[in-house]
């Protein structure tokens, strides 16, 4: 290791002409500032990719990795990719391979009326600030084995039979355009919708549309028709494992007991036996499920691949992604990821789906990711409900304030992997309405489940997740009740009139088993929430500092209807809550 200026470090490693380069891992050293200590940063080792020469800068405690690559090394790769996919598929997806490798060499153009292409680079720590600022809406596409499965379309096949022509039901979503508009939907996030096996998880080509849910011309009408209505859209990426269809598994297989002589060999990480599909050697899958094999993101050529996926649909405009298994994945890879993705299309954001561990190791404000999915606070926002405990919801709000800061993680009560909520509470309404209030009045960004808001229920059933997939009621059908939709409306407004519940701390002022008051504060605005999850009507005082500066009003009530009166004592129903909204006098 040299130095080479007044803050940075170089790294130069020479292998052995046996040793396995993928394999082996390195430790960034800076400098802090002009003092010039030295300092081992703090976390696991990273995976050296070759060739490179791996740096870092203090300043500002940017990180980077410069790779020299040979242009001929990336020439070879793109024309064996284009030759190998072509031979792997019809006529037809021939052709279509053709032009998607041409356009993205020249980028797509924009969408017409597409007006929130990107340019807007606006951040709040480093997050882009529409992020901190959005509602989301999670949508799943595809159709899931087992009764009622069908996704939000409600008839999508739960498999991708190849043969199929488009299917355009991603142009159905227009009848909800008007609905996620009046509901305070900004944004929505849309599980797989690659050409894949099933559903979606697999993927085949991550440069088609699924067949199942219609064609290019299809997504790029309604990506543009939902940016006309101020609504962004991120799409699920899944880079940690493709589908055994992939073009360069299935290179590999059609090789036989020959396997190691095809081009992809290192794509995936292969090794001598049979798996359990019979194949003539066995592989690493994601949790042993052999029909997801892993791929490989340490090698150079399958790192080159992911980018080019993620460049070809923020060019087309897709304002981020979701990235499934991100914590399967080094933060190493991410933190080439992001700076891809920010040379891209400045201001797209990254969210990974993170499960177990400390998001820190991932999620960085300037690094790496800019968001993970919360689950270390989901149950608490349906258990404190459940098991009547707000001292685990304090105890975890807490716990996530201190562990995670500033940080602007997503919010939810609801995915396409976990029960819904309402069946959870047992089918109780009101709980369901509370889990709501508390989804909308969190730190963070909150992300509704489709159909929720509609007190859809569903529970996993033989290990299976039809029932938590089925298809979205008609915005016409007065079959459904609104109840739930109305309030959600209430917090939407709510989360867009009053920055305090986007931009303010929380404070949890007072609580007992089945009560709980907290509230948001920034600036001249303050959001007191009180929440009564018993079955008898309670009491409490709001608590805030100085609060007879303040001109209250309340904002909601969820079946709440006691009286309200200074010094800010409020009388709460039983299983319902009261939000007050507060601005200074000076401050209106």
């Amino acid at each position: 290791m040299e130095k080479t200026g007044n803050d940075f470090w170089q790294a130069k490693v020479t292998f052995e002409k046996d040793e396995n380069v993928y394999q082996m891992e390195y430790k960034y050293v800076v400098i802090q500032g002009r003092a010039e200590m030295e300092t081992w940063l703090p976390g696991g080792n990273l995976k050296i990719r070759p060739p490179g020469i791996i740096t870092a800068t203090s300043d500002d405690w940017v990180l980077e990795e410069k790779r020299e690559q040979k242009s001929n090394q990336r020439k070879a790769y793109e024309s064996r990719n284009r030759h190998n996919r072509h031979d792997q598929h019809h006529d037809h997806h021939h052709d279509h391979h053709h032009d998607h490798h041409r356009d993205h060499h020249h980028p797509p153009e924009k969408p017409d009326g597409n007006k929130l292409y990107m340019g807007e680079s606006d951040t709040y720590g480093g997050v882009p600030c529409w992020y901190k600022d959005s509602i989301f809406y999670l949508i799943y596409c595809l159709g899931t084995p087992g009764h009622g499965g069908g996704g939000f379309f409600g008839d999508c096949p739960d498999v991708n039979d190849q043969t199929s022509g488009n299917a355009n039901r991603f142009l159905r979503l227009r009848h909800w355009y008007d609905y996620l508009v009046d509901l305070g939907i900004n944004a929505v996030y849309f599980t797989p919708i690659f050409d894949s096996g099933t559903h979606g998880y697999d993927t085949y080509d991550y440069f088609r549309i699924d067949r199942r849910l219609g064609d290019m011309n299809d997504f790029k009408t309604v990506l543009a028709e939902l940016h006309e209505r101020n609504i962004r859209v991120v799409l699920d990426g899944v880079f940690n494992h493709t589908g055994r269809g992939h073009f360069a598994f299935s290179d590999i297989l059609s090789r036989g007991r020959e396997w190691r002589q095809s081009p992809y060999k290192d794509w995936y990480f292969l090794r001598d036996g049979k798996s359990s599909y019979g194949d003539k050697f066995d592989y690493e899958a994601w949790s042993g499920y052999q029909v997801l094999p892993k791929l490989n993101v340490y090698h150079p050529d399958v790192r080159n691949h992911i980018f080019d996926v993620a460049r070809f649909w923020l060019e087309l405009g897709i304002d981020g992604w979701r990235l499934d298994c991100a914590a399967d994945i080094s933060p190493e890879f991410w933190n080439d990821f992001r700076r891809v993705c920010q040379e891209t299309r400045p201001g797209s954001v990254l969210i990974g789906e993170i499960i177990h561990g400390d998001y820190n190791s991932w999620v960085d404000d300037y690094h790496r990711l800019h968001s993970a999915t919360n689950y270390q606070l989901y149950k608490p926002l349906w258990s404190c409900l459940k098991d009547r405990n707000f001292f685990e919801l304090r105890h975890n709000i807490e716990r996530d304030e201190h562990l995670y800061g500033e940080k602007v993680l997503m919010n939810f009560i609801g995915n396409h992997d976990v029960d819904r909520v309402l069946s959870i509470l047992n089918d109780d309404r009101q709980l369901a309405m509370l889990a709501t209030v508390l989804l909308f009045t969190m730190k963070g960004t909150p992300c509704l489940y489709y159909a929720d808001e509609c007190f859809m229920g569903g529970k996993k059933q033989h290990g299976g997740d039809a029932s938590l997939r089925q298809p979205m009621p008609y915005p016409g059908d007065h079959s459904w009740d609104r109840t739930l939709f109305e309030v959600t409306k209430h917090l939407t407004h709510l989360r867009k009139n009053f920055p305090a519940t986007r931009y303010g701390g929380i404070t949890i002022v007072w609580n007992n088993d089945t009560s709980i008051v907290y509230h948001r504060r920034m600036n001249d605005q303050a959001v007191a929430v009180v929440m009564n999850c018993g079955e008898s009507p309670a009491t409490a005082e709001v608590g805030i500092e100085n609060a007879h500066e303040y001109q209250w009003h309340p904002h909601i009530g969820v079946d709440g209807n006691g009286p309200w009166s200074r010094p800010m004592h409020v009388t709460v129903g039983p299983k319902s809550a009261r939000i007050f909204c507060g601005s200074t006098i000076k401050g209106k």
